[in-house]
């Protein structure tokens, strides 16, 4: 009954699927036992069975309440919850829920060795199997998470138009990577291989950044198909951005090289790095299959220039992606040319980052030089077009039902639990 509910109001209500579009986000990097602080807001710890549905309300965290605080750590497939006024408890789930009166609700992870993460809305804790991943998921509004990762990703800039502009990046990032991790029961993760999100927005530049958020809200950038794109981004393109399919595996059509005066001279434009010999010729002649005496492949390591983005070296009839070799002896970028010197290679850089998409520093020069972040998007995306998304959602039936299933995660509001101790 209450599926069918769900799908009735996201069909008459256009508003309401992207309103009440939730992420689960898998916090990465956190300790076997946790500490966790309520800071604003009326909370409930719930417990939950294996598949997070709730059982019943554990503790009752409200706005006057001195204990605040409680820990949490794995102990078998189960959760176990230290709290001083519950002592030591075990539950196969656990949810921290806000009560649906607050506003902003909010809490703290506390992490080893380094400051606390500010994170809003909910967190679910769960084992993934018997004794397989201690895994902390926080449940969050889409536009929160945008706000976030925009801070994480490149807040330090006070640019509107490039806070907008990286907002619907990764507002569009989100809903197109929805299905990245639900087999693991969540969306995304909270570190390079989905965005970069470490907190709620609430450094310097916060305010701007939740502004540049609310600006765009429900703007997410599409191909002229209507297709959300592949919402890459990188620090600086060196002054000419790369092909997708140039370090991945596909072109892309929106995502194509080109000439980007906005990122020379920026921030992260150029970059040197010193690369030992010897080490350096035997990596090459093992890709390409000869040996690393080879006098022709020495020669053409010493005279390796880019004037423009190239993406392989080229030796004898074989390519070595430079992707590989930035991998390899970890570069700033693809973008390079070599200089011999006695014992080593000094390599000579532009740019910093892939390549491909939006280049972060060239994208705050236009903010800068008074872009707006239309100008900016279809500046780095060809042929690209902002659309709604929540006409997006009830055009697109996958996605509208992934965000039905995210919506129904958890609902205290409506579940029957009860909110005493």
């Amino acid at each position: 009954m209450r599926k069918a509910l769900v799908f009735i109001l996201l069909i008459l209500l256009p508003g309401l699927a992207y309103a009440q579009l939730d992420i689960r986000v898998r916090l990465g990097d956190v300790p076997k036992n946790i500490a966790v602080s309520v800071k604003e807001g009326h909370y409930y710890i719930i417990a939950a069975n294996f598949g997070g549905e709730i059982i019943d309300t554990v503790w009752d965290i409200r706005d006057d309440d001195p204990t605040r605080i409680f820990y949490i750590s794995r102990r078998g497939s189960h959760i176990q919850l230290t709290m001083n006024k519950l002592g030591t408890l075990t539950f196969p789930e656990l949810w921290l829920v806000p009560a649906t009166t607050c506003s902003d609700p909010s809490f703290l992870i506390s992490l080893n060795g380094g400051r606390d993460r500010w994170y809003q809305d909910k967190l679910h804790f769960f084992c993934q199997t018997e004794g397989g991943d201690f895994t902390v998921v926080n449940q969050v509004n889409l536009e929160k998470y945008v706000a976030g990762v925009v801070e994480s990703e490149g807040g330090a800039f006070g640019e509107l138009e490039y806070f907008k502009a990286q907002a619907v990046l990764a507002r569009t990032f989100a809903v197109k990577n929805l299905k990245k991790h639900i087999h693991h029961r969540y969306n995304l993760r909270d570190d390079v291989t989905s965005q970069v999100y470490h907190s709620r927005a609430y450094l310097r530049n916060a305010a701007l950044i939740d502004s540049a958020t609310q600006l765009t809200a429900d703007t997410v950038i599409a191909d002229m198909e209507g297709e959300l794109l592949l919402a890459l981004f990188h620090a600086n393109s060196g002054g000419q951005t790369a092909n997708a399919g140039d370090v991945w595996s596909r072109d892309v059509p929106c995502l194509r090289s080109k000439t980007d005066p906005f990122s020379v001279n920026q921030n992260s434009y150029s970059w040197t790095k010193k690369i030992n010999k010897s080490e350096m010729q035997k990596y090459f002649a093992s890709q390409l299959g000869v040996a690393h005496t080879d006098v022709g492949m020495r020669e053409k390591m010493k005279n390796f220039t880019q004037n423009e983005r190239k993406p392989y070296f080229e030796y004898n009839g074989k390519k070595l992606k430079l992707t590989q070799v930035r991998n390899r002896f970890n570069l700033r970028s693809t973008y390079f040319s070599m200089e011999e010197h006695a014992d080593y290679y000094m390599l000579k850089g532009k740019g910093y980052g892939h390549g491909v998409g939006l280049s972060q520093d060239g994208a705050i020069n236009m903010s800068k030089m008074g872009f707006e972040y239309k100008d900016i998007l279809y500046f780095y995306y060809e042929n690209s077009q902002l659309i709604n998304l929540t006409e997006t959602l009830h055009r697109n039936e996958a996605l509208r039902q992934m965000v039905i299933q995210n919506a129904l995660w958890v609902d205290p509001g409506h579940s029957g639990v009860s909110v005493s101790p």
